[in-house]
């Protein structure tokens, strides 16, 4: 009985200590709070917890990027659950098509390569431009990033925010 006492004791130090360590951090980098990509595992339900625990449900977002091609559903329900039961904000992003953009984009840096184009890179980018989103997790904004095609990069804002 005293055994398992000490080690509960012990166990909840370590929690202190986590949880001040985040306060610490979040005060010191000047930060509205954090984002914590959530799964359907252990690790992120657990951390996203302590996040909470150390700051307030409203400093705290919840980043669920699912695959639909791999991920199991249960997956993203579950960290969609845990975000809801935590009241966090949160968003999900399927990142499946994003991916298989990056992997066609590499294919073709790959056939460039096999035809001795010494920097691939620069040149893909020059040919097909760069499309992206940025998300501000904690205004809700997303803006599309764009590089076209031999200009640089520029910006504008999207008209929605999803939540």
């Amino acid at each position: 009985m005293l055994k398992n006492a000490s080690r509960i004791h012990k166990e909840v130090r370590i929690l202190k200590t986590i949880i001040e360590f985040i306060r610490n951090e979040v005060r010191h980098r000047k930060s509205k709070g954090v984002v914590i990509g959530i799964s359907g595992g252990l690790d992120s339900p657990v951390v996203t917890c302590i996040a909470v625990m150390a700051l307030d449900p409203r400093k705290v977002f919840g980043l669920i990027l699912p695959d639909s091609g791999i991920t199991p559903k249960g997956d993203t329900r579950d960290a969609r659950n845990l975000a809801e039961n935590l009241g966090i904000k949160y968003q999900i992003i399927e990142v499946g098509n994003i991916k298989k953009r990056c992997l066609s984009k590499l294919k073709t840096i790959e056939r460039m390569r096999k035809r001795d184009c010494n920097n691939p890179y620069p040149r893909c980018d020059y040919e097909y431009g760069s499309t992206y989103e940025e998300y501000d997790p904690l205004t809700g904004k997303k803006t599309l990033r764009f590089s076209p095609p031999d200009i640089g990069h520029f910006f504008w804002p999207e008209k929605y925010t999803k939540r």
